[in-house]
């Protein structure tokens, strides 16, 4: 599978994608891993409400700050770009939006239903901003490995502050806010000291062009950024109209089991988006980018037929009594969050295109389905409609994504193979949740014959493992 490729990529990948993984993976299984405790000390209402705040706050990132953040790692990583004057206007992006979120704030004291969460929305939006930005610059110059120290730092401190404010004070959803603000806060000082930021801030180096140009970019993301939100939102937002406040908390936990396979694909997809924009276009990417779709496809979809498997016993140990009926809906929503990471695949052949505009009418489209779909299902089907909602747009994204990318950049796209897979995953999940203790055998079939149809894949990348070429390949 890999013969005759060079290794250098594949090697710089694997580095990036290791050191990514030391610091994301731990948030993200503080995410998993946490689940019980929040569970535990939250009202199922508490719980949904929280959700609600830190979802609004990534659609508010998206819009105050133009979504400036993609422009900035995209064209960091230009090798003969300005980063002092990329980087000094998306920090003035960035900070013109905290501005106007302060003053919204009078606006919003008179609103009842929303005065008391401002602040608490207030809390969390700048601390997210702060650290969300850090982080893309950090990775536009390269600075991977105080990006994954910084990773563990604000797990860490997320974690201490969780335990402080939740279990020892007893503070609730203002705890709970406050743990993950000031964690963010904290960890996007560091990375800013440790990506030797302060070098980068310059008020001389902005000038229009380059505003015009970022912006240019980074507009259409805005769009794109809104339609992601809706879709990864837009079942939340629904149970919580239709099901009510605590019926919102039990859609919430069930997302937090599907999270492992995001965070293990985010992972990668966070080091693919470097890796992709070098030497795009070329033969030897067009091989590049198939090789990691196959791999892609097969260790995703093996994780998730294995997460869906495991969804009974890692449910009781994860949900308090009044989530434990959450586990019923992590089945499709483990393949909706399977999809939702081929879909980022798809995604950076636009970005290291810089063609945002298909990024952004493939998003709205997948949005607008999984509205009108949690509109028309969840009134009638509750949180099982919200679920189907989320694998209907996330498959849609994926298929147009699929078709329209192969027009301007064709490589191998494994379709039978993927075709296959998705048939598999489909099935095991219907059979675990309607099926009862049959369910669990069929499951387990399902997951045994797909390792079997990504055999090749493995066995392939464990040779090159093995021969202890994982830095570099010679050509057959």
């Amino acid at each position: 599978m890999f013969h005759g490729v060079r290794m250098s990529k594949y090697g710089q990948l694997a580095k990036n994608t290791i050191l990514i993984g030391v610091g994301s993976f731990s948030s993200k299984l503080l995410t998993f891993l946490c689940v019980p405790l929040y569970t535990a000390l939250l009202t199922t209402e508490q719980y949904g409400l929280a959700d609600i705040i830190t979802t609004t706050s990534i659609l508010v990132f998206q819009i105050l700050t133009l979504s400036i953040s993609e422009g900035l790692m995209r064209f960091c990583l230009e090798e003969d770009s300005d980063k002092r004057a990329i980087f000094s206007t998306s920090i003035l992006i960035t900070f013109a939006g905290f501005a106007i979120l302060a003053l919204l704030a009078p606006l919003a004291d008179n609103i009842g239903a929303i005065s008391a969460c401002y602040p608490l929305f207030m809390m969390y939006y700048i601390g997210y901003t702060l650290y969300t930005t850090m982080s893309y610059f950090a990775r536009g110059i390269e600075a991977i490995a105080a990006y994954s120290a910084c990773g563990v730092l604000n797990t860490a401190l997320a974690i201490g502050f969780n335990l402080l404010f939740l279990v020892a004070f007893r503070w609730g959803l203002f705890g709970y806010i406050a743990a993950f603000s000031i964690s963010f806060s904290a960890s996007a000082f560091v990375l800013f000291i440790a990506s030797k930021g302060y070098r980068y801030c310059t008020v001389r180096g902005i000038h229009a062009s380059l505003v015009k140009e970022l912006i240019g970019y980074s507009a259409p993301m805005i769009p794109n950024g809104i339609s992601w939100w809706v879709s990864n939102s837009a079942g939340l937002y629904s149970v919580m109209l239709f099901c009510g406040a605590s019926a919102s908390g039990i859609y919430s936990a069930a997302q937090k089991i599907p999270a492992i396979i995001y965070a293990v694909c985010g992972i990668f997809m966070t080091a693919w988006r470097i890796s992709s924009v070098k030497g795009f276009g070329t033969g030897e990417s067009k091989d590049f980018y198939a090789h990691i779709l196959r791999g892609l496809i097969a260790f995703s979809t093996v994780l998730t037929a294995a997460l869906i498997v495991l969804v009974r016993p890692v449910s009781s140990v994860m949900y308090a009594s009044d989530f434990q009926e959450a586990w019923r809906y992590v089945p499709l929503l483990t393949i909706a969050v399977y999809y939702h990471s081929m879909d980022e695949f798809f995604g950076s052949v636009y970005t290291s295109a810089k063609n945002t505009k298909m990024l952004f009418i493939s998003a709205v489209v997948g949005a607008a389905v999984n509205v009108i779909l949690c509109l028309v299902l969840v009134p009638f089907t509750g949180l099982d409609g919200a679920a189907v909602a989320a694998l209907g747009s996330y498959l849609l994204i994926y298929c147009v994504r699929d078709v329209h990318t192969e027009k301007f950049f064709p490589f191998r796209r494994y379709r039978k193979t993927q075709t296959i897979c998705t048939a598999l995953l489909l099935i095991s999940a219907l059979a675990m949740t309607h099926l009862g203790s049959v369910g669990i055998y069929v499951s387990s079939a399902a997951l045994t014959i797909l390792v079997f149809v990504n055999w090749g894949t493995f066995k392939s990348v464990a040779q090159v493992i093995a021969r202890g070429r994982i830095s570099r390949i010679t050509g057959r």
